[in-house]
């Protein structure tokens, strides 16, 4: 993250967006450091509630359902499968 000065700027401007109710922003900030270290729980933890609060905001049912299923994966309440065996 030497773009963005480290992991402690992004994380403190994810925040902001989320304050700021720019939910779309803020997953895709957070989503570099998730790509960096996975099991990072304070990472996971905001980018579960920027994908809660994107489909929470959804109109459509497909992309909600999408939104807080990826959410609720991130929380470990629910397993998505990787690969779906014929």
């Amino acid at each position: 993250m030497v773009g963005f000065g480290g992991r402690e700027p992004v994380i403190t401007a994810v925040k902001e967006a989320l304050e700021q109710q720019e939910f779309a922003w803020a997953a895709r900030l957070v989503n570099y450091l998730y790509r960096l270290n996975p099991l990072d729980e304070e990472v996971r933890d905001l980018k579960a509630q920027a994908l809660r609060e994107m489909g929470q905001w959804s109109l459509g049912s497909i992309p909600r359902s999408f939104f807080i299923g990826q959410a609720r994966a991130l929380e470990g309440k629910v397993k998505i499968p990787t690969v779906i065996i014929p």
